[in-house]
């Protein structure tokens, strides 16, 4: 179901920020805001214009200010034709269309400013002319019978917009209903059909086809049961007008005047084939179903998914449950279930969606449904499915709202992500900065989507290993979230999750740890502690934990995460790949190989299986269990394991990857262990090349890469070159320790390490006592 069109009437040059704010408050409550700031000077051009973009919509939004504003050339206007600035006659215009489609069909809502109102400019700028015309209009609107309001200010304005949001769904049925297609009964036949559209039609005016200019009222028949579905309220209204009737009418050769209720029911079942009893009996349903799809909006918006799957379920049940009624249960319902992480529910029932919409007759709903299933699909790490799917669902809305649509940005987007779940991170990074542009484009440079673009293209940056330009993404992304949605909103947690992981890479271990864990408390808050998101941040915090020596902690919130991931994913998703492996490696650093092997092995399986045999996961799930087997002295096994991991990275990710870096590190160890010196040296070295380029200077695995080359070169017999690598490790150490108050695991060794090797280049024992002093004093240290 698309966002109804609402048209928003405003002078520019005092009102141009409470037009932004209306905007996005319309945005907000999931409405399609329409504006228009240019016009040419022949007001009969500009009527027409204004009647047709007006006339598309299906409501109104009219702001008066003190300022006339701009008008059209007055030697154009017709004779007779009385003097309005642009922004009154759109509000004429919304009027007239008020009166002629009724409240049911278009709205206008008018907020008036008054003179202490917070204007972007002053009003009294214009001509005492147009003041005095402008005068004249706002004593009109405080005249007029229809409703108004009197906002203070922006804000104020802002919040009575966000109140329309129960008017807005009223709106969005009335729009959705005119989609339906007729769908014939064989029992009944095309000409019944069509008489009772006619009779409906006449009697009440029905719904807009804003496309044609008709009125008309939708039937539905079932596909299935052959039952007449139809619009309860509206049939409701169709006898009510009947007994207002007062002159005589003529339909179709049926007499109607004044006729009694019953007769009226009567002579609608007739028509349509029914008996009065299915007819009443129908209406009874349709009352049912739409108060039913009223709370599961509700319910659903409260953050209450069980209650608005329960509620939207009532909806399919109702025998007389008109399509759009269905559609948007079923949209609810989907959108319930994948809050509550039960994505394969999710899916069954976008796939229901997708069933009912006609991709032929309203290409767009097909779409719409598909990019569910997508989204389900993705979740569901299936991916192959999921991609070729998405890329069908873009090409379609580039067909039909063009290729700078905020809904082809949101499908790019998400396709983005799916390339980077598979490892194709160069072409998820173009489609990332694709979204991107879009929306700071046509939404604003501000708006939650354009955070949402900046997330995942700092997922993808942090993902190729390009960890500075990831960061400022970030960070504005999080500012925006917060700004446009609170501060506890679940977008913030993943922003502030998605930061702390970056800072993790980083190796601001200290920094990081804070974000983890006010992410943690937010999802756990908001969407409950056995929620998908809670998971990955519980085995993100474990992580980080165990990196800062204290696997103790980490130890249960990696058995929690592992035990919501199963249950929520099920056991072959690659996220419990992942898991499983920081279990593994925690257990493996508790001395416990036997316990740590069977789940890298399942670690294994599970990304062949899902990611394929050349993902960047897959060689982080090789390198891991080769590290077990070096550390255990299984060095043969742990060969090709290294050198597959290596191979995977250099081919996936690059040569100049930190990954790489680390892989080549891992493979240099084993083939020292190995005796193959001379194999192991160059990729010591390359391993630091790379790592000085793109990392910080005081990361800490430059700091293992430097204390291995050391160590390697000193057995070697080479102190003298392994002498600079052991300070840049006590720099690295000791610049942590200054930072941050806390010394790095093992630092008093490595601190023995470096003495015992400068005693071996002939340093005295003052010499070295004032080497090691000062380095701290180097690091600002006492």
């Amino acid at each position: 179901m698309h966002p109804p069109k609402i048209f928003i009437s405003a002078t520019s040059g005092d009102l141009r920020s409470i037009r932004q704010i209306v905007k996005e408050a319309l945005l907000t409550i999931n409405c399609h805001p329409v504006e228009q700031t240019n016009f040419e000077p022949d007001a009969r051009t500009v009527e027409n214009m204004l009647r047709g973009k007006i006339g598309d919509c299906q409501a109104l939004i009219h702001i008066c200010g003190i300022r006339y504003g701009a008008e059209p050339d007055i030697a154009t206007l017709p004779p007779g034709t009385p003097r309005r600035s642009y922004t009154q006659l759109e509000y004429h215009i919304g009027r007239q269309l008020q009166e002629q489609r009724g409240d049911d069909h278009f709205r206008v809502y008018t907020f008036i400013c008054l003179e202490d109102f917070p204007y972007d400019e002053a009003p009294d700028a214009e001509q005492q002319e147009k003041r005095d015309l402008q005068k004249a209009h706002r004593s009109r609107l405080f005249d007029d019978p229809h409703l108004r309001e009197k906002p203070k200010d922006g804000d104020d304005l802002k919040l009575r917009v966000l109140a329309l949001q129960e008017q807005v769904f009223a709106l969005q049925q009335e729009q959705a209903e005119v989609k339906i297609e007729v769908l014939r009964n064989r029992h009944l036949g095309l000409k019944i059909a069509t008489v009772f559209l006619l009779l409906l039609g006449g009697i009440y005016g029905g719904i807009r086809l804003l496309q044609r200019g008709q009125e008309i009222v939708i039937a539905k028949q079932d596909r299935q049961t052959g039952m007449l579905e139809f619009h309860a309220d509206l049939l409701k209204e169709a006898v009510v007008q009947l007994e207002k009737l007062t002159e005589e009418k003529k339909l179709l050769g049926i007499r109607i005047n004044n006729l009694p209720r019953e007769d009226v029911e009567k002579e609608l079942a007739v028509r349509v084939g029914v008996s009065a009893v299915e007819l009443r009996l129908n209406i009874e349903a349709g009352k049912r179903s739409h108060d039913a799809l009223v709370r599961a909006r509700a319910n659903l918006l409260a953050g209450k998914p069980a209650d608005a799957i329960t509620a939207a379920e009532e909806v399919e049940k109702a025998d007389s449950a008109a399509i759009a009624r269905l559609l948007e249960a079923l949209n609810i319902k989907a959108d319930a279930f994948y809050q509550t992480a039960e994505y394969e529910k999710s899916l069954a029932t976008h796939r229901r969606i997708s069933g009912l919409a006609d991709q032929t007759a309203d290409p767009l709903a097909w779409a719409d449904a598909q990019h569910g299933v997508a989204i389900d699909l993705r979740e569901l790490a299936r991916y192959s499915e999921a991609a070729p799917l998405m890329e069908q669902v873009i090409t379609i809305k580039e067909q039909e709202l063009g290729p700078d649509d905020p809904s082809v940005a949101m499908s790019v987007r998400n396709l983005a992500e799916i390339l980077q779940m598979q490892g194709k991170l160069a072409e998820s990074a173009i489609l990332c900065r694709r979204a991107l542009e879009i929306d700071e484009t046509k939404l604003g440079k501000d708006d939650p989507a354009v955070a949402k673009d900046l997330n995942q293209l700092a997922s993808v940056l942090q993902a190729q290993g390009k960890l500075p330009e990831a960061e400022p993404p970030l960070r504005r992304a999080l500012e925006i979230a917060g700004a446009k949605l609170g501060k506890d909103d679940p977008d913030v947690a993943r922003g502030l999750n998605n930061l702390a992981g970056l800072l993790k890479a980083q190796g601001k271990l200290v920094e990081a740890e804070p974000l983890f864990r006010q992410a943690l408390e937010i999802s756990e808050a908001k969407l409950g502690k056995e929620h998908p998101d809670v998971a990955v941040e519980l085995n993100n915090l474990a992580d980080l934990l165990e990196a800062r020596g204290r696997a103790r902690e980490a130890e249960p919130l990696l058995r929690r995460s592992l035990e919501i991931g199963e249950a929520k994913l099920g056991k072959d998703h690659p996220d419990i790949a992942t898991r499983l492996n920081n279990l593994a490696t925690l257990l493996q650093s508790q001395g416990k190989p036997a316990e740590a092997e069977p789940l890298f092995r399942r670690a294994i399986a599970i990304d062949e299986l899902k990611l394929g045999t050349a993902h960047p996961g897959l060689a982080t799930d090789y390198i891991n269990l080769a590290s077990l087997m070096h550390a255990q002295g299984r060095l043969t096994e742990a060969e090709p394991l290294f050198r597959r991991g290596l191979e995977i990275n250099e081919t996936a990710l690059g040569k100049d990857h930190p990954s790489v870096a680390k892989s080549l590190n891992n493979l240099a160890n084993l083939l020292r262990v190995q005796g193959k010196p001379a194999e192991a040296e160059p990729l010591f070295r390359r391993a630091i090349e790379i790592g000085e380029a793109k990392l910080d200077k005081d990361h800490p695995d430059l700091a293992i890469w430097f204390l291995n080359l050391a160590v390697f070169l000193r057995d070697q017999g080479r102190p003298a070159e392994a002498e600079p690598f052991y300070r840049r490790v006590i720099q690295i150490a000791l610049h942590h320790r200054k930072r941050y108050g806390e010394a790095v695991p093992n630092e008093d060794k490595m601190l023995e390490k470096y003495a015992e090797l400068l005693q071996k280049l002939g340093r005295s024992e003052p010499e070295v006592t004032g080497e090691i002093l000062h380095l701290r004093q180097e690091a600002g240290l006492e």
